[in-house]
Order: structure tokens, then sequence, then C-alpha cells
């Protein structure tokens, strides 16, 4: 078990015998005191005191909110005690003038201003330009390709580096048909303006329902094929314990043998039915990704955007949801790692140059993947691997 520095040390008064051997490296911290304990009373379905003291701790939260620390406090809480009643009503100033923001504000935000994503399309991009570099068919698979913000980018940075093949297929698997016509018009008409011989296929869905017609005719597509995803796998509700659906989608697409795999996915274990090991996990990823939020460069109400509306609603359904409706499902580096090569798929980097940096993150080379760093931790890993 990991903790963050700030909670090591721990020695709860009055706590349940478990507690001090479960936590040995929490401090005396009082609001994750309740924390703490409420996710042991939830495990142990004895939530008496949680009923009493979650809600005690969110109303003195929104009383008493000098610190930023104290916003993690509050979503946490939140969601733990929407695992004992549902969801708590409430009157805050953390959520209150937020209902009329809409998604798509959000998106760009953390799309342009968090390095957690706006670094990692163009890295996933320079290392698909260098595939695509000595081929002349290619077939792009985009799994979650939602308005096609990265395939735009990719034929820019195409067009610079003179690379050109003579036929393009881009495939978007995208559940909304509304997003995914948005793509195919804007990926065209990119297409279009820098002379791209380009056919786009849409398929509205989710990748987990594809029948195996539709599997079957994505292997007969023609072309050099390269799958890219981004946040979008580890929303498979599936755990390697029971019925292991990503696995199953990992291995349909090994079975298409593209000639490269290329994925972006957070570095943390949430896809796990462990309640308290969820929690640690969830605590020590986002307490950093809320760090790193604290020291961008705009405003505090964009910070609480982030927060709130964007990570706030993964921890409220990482913590929150039950086992079986919850859909965020990150899993660690090693762990995707392991379903790959477990699929057949070998580590494949391309010979490349990353010309990007950040004044916040560091940017590590590794043999299958590359990482965005914060504070020494992997935070996001885009993984290249090959069939």
């Amino acid at each position: 078990m990991h903790c963050i520095t700030l909670y090591q040390g721990a020695n709860f008064q009055g706590a349940s015998k478990d507690v001090t051997e479960l936590l040995p490296c929490i401090s005396r911290d009082f609001k994750f005191q309740i924390l703490a304990e409420s996710v042991l009373q939830i495990q142990e379905k004895d939530t008496s005191s949680a009923q009493q003291n979650l809600p005690n701790l969110i109303n003195n939260l929104v009383k008493n909110n000098e610190y930023s620390i104290d916003l993690q406090y509050f979503l946490f809480a939140l969601a733990l005690n929407k695992q004992i009643e549902g969801n708590f009503s409430t009157e805050n100033l953390y959520l209150r003038n937020y209902n009329e923001i809409s998604q798509i504000d959000i998106f760009d935000l953390v799309s342009t201003q968090l390095p957690l994503a706006s670094l990692t399309h163009p890295i996933a991009n320079e290392l698909i330009c260098k595939i695509i570099s000595n081929r002349s068919s290619i077939v792009l698979l985009n799994i979650g390709i939602g308005k096609g913000t990265q395939e735009v980018d990719l034929l820019r940075r195409l067009k610079k580096q003179g690379v050109k093949p003579q036929s393009l297929t881009i495939i978007g698997i995208e559940p909304s048909a509304e997003v995914l016509s948005q793509a195919e018009y804007q990926i065209l008409n990119v297409a279009k303006e820098l002379d791209f011989n380009l056919n786009f296929i849409s398929i509205a869905k989710v990748v987990e329902e594809l029948t195996e017609q539709e599997w079957s005719e994505l292997g007969n597509i023609p072309g050099d094929l390269i799958i890219n995803e981004a946040f979008s796998l580890h929303h498979i509700v599936s755990s390697a314990q029971e019925n292991d659906i990503l696995q199953q989608v990992i291995f349909q697409l090994s079975q298409l043998n593209p000639v490269a795999f290329i994925l972006i996915e957070p570095n943390s274990n949430h896809n796990i039915s462990d309640l308290w090991m969820r929690f640690n996990n969830a605590w020590n990823h986002y307490g950093l990704v809320f760090k790193l939020i604290d020291n961008l460069a705009i405003s505090p109400q964009s910070k609480r955007m982030l927060k709130v509306q964007f990570f706030g609603r993964e921890i409220e359904d990482i913590l929150g949801n039950s086992e079986e409706t919850r859909c965020e499902r990150h899993e660690d580096i090693d762990t995707w790692l392991a379903r790959l090569y477990k699929a057949g798929f070998k580590p494949y980097m391309p010979n490349t140059i990353i010309n990007l940096s950040h004044p916040l993150v560091n940017i590590s080379e590794h043999t299958s993947y590359i990482s965005i760093d914060y504070e020494q931790t992997p935070l996001v890993a885009i993984m290249s691997l090959q069939r």
C-alpha cells in the first residue's frame, strides 16, 4: 500500500481495532480519519457512525474551506456518502453555479490546459506519424474518437512532415452518433484542405458491443492497421476476477493484426472490488492531480471546474457507485501491459523525438510507453505496442 507523505505516521485514538493495523501511513488528521473509518465501516456493512459523520464533515467543509485540499476531502466525502445513502443533497459553495457550464467547455478546459491531457495527443500522434512514414496504405482505428480532434492534429502533422500515404482510412468508434457525425465532418474537411485521399467509416457504438460480423469486417479492410485509443477502454465494466470483457476486447483487437496499438490511459488501479484499496489508490492519484491543477496558470474558477465537474465525477463513480454499475475502472501501467502481452502484443516504441515539454510535468520514455510524470509519479501513460 502506498500513501502520500502527508498521511504518514498514523495513530488513531478511539478507532476500531483494525484501523491501526490497516492504516499505518495515515496521520492524525481528523477529516481524513472520518473518511478512512467510513470506508472500513462500509466494507464491514456497519455504517451507523458514517451515516452521521460524513454529512457533518460535508457541512463543515462547506462552511470552512480555507485550504485547497478541503475540496478533495469534500468530493471524497460526497462519494462515500452516496455509497451509503445515495445522492447527498446540499447547497454548497463548491457545486453552485456549475449547472450552466456545458460539458464541452469542461472538456475544452481539460484538453487545452491540463498537461495530463493536452500532451497526450501530440505524443501519440508523433508516434503514429513515425509508424505511417514508410507505409502507403493506412487504416487508423480510433476507439472513442470523440469529435476527431486527435485526427485533425495528426493530419496537420503528417502534412507538415511531408508524409502522405496513398490511401488513408479512418474508422471512428464512438457511442454518440451525433458526436461521431461531427468528427467525420471535421476530419473530412481538413483532409480536403490538406489534399489527403481519406475515407471515413463510422461505427456508432461502444467497442465491447461489436458483433462478430463487425470484427470480421474490420479485419478485412485493406491497409496497414494502426489502433489508437485515449481514455476509453477503462470504461468497460469488467474485472479480471469475473467475466473479463476488457481482456476479451483486447484479444479481439490483437486478432486484427495491427502494426501498432497506441493506448492512452491513467496510471492508477481503480478496477478492484476492494473499496479500501480503491479508496487509497484514488486518494493518492487524485491528490497529485489536484496538486498539479493548483499550480496551473488558470483562474480559481477554472481550477474548481476541473476538480468538481471533471474529476469529481470520476471520484463519485469510483467510490460512490455500486460495483456493478461504476465505469471509471482505471488500471495501472503494469496491469495494462500484462493484459496486452497476454493477448500477444509486444513492446514497440518507434524511434522518434518528442519535442514537447511543460513547466510542471516531466515526459519520460520507457521500453513500451511514454509517461507524463508529476512529482516523480507517472500519472498518465502513452503505451505503444505491436502484434
